[in-house]
């Protein structure tokens, strides 16, 4: 168990160093935003209008 809790750390230390510089984009274009990332692509997204819907439990 340990050797995991090591390697999730790693893994988002690694993550977050990446994107870093896709959070400092933001912040200076659009900071109420989000993006989706893919290997092929990535894409900004803006919540100009959204709802809240119920839940179902």
């Amino acid at each position: 168990m340990l050797k995991a809790a090591k390697r999730n750390r790693r893994l988002c230390d690694e993550l977050t160093k990446a994107v870093m510089p896709l959070l400092e984009f933001l912040n200076r274009h659009g900071p109420h935003a989000y993006t989706i990332v893919t290997e092929g692509r990535v894409e900004i997204v803006r919540g100009e209008v959204s709802a809240l819907l119920p839940v179902r439990d």
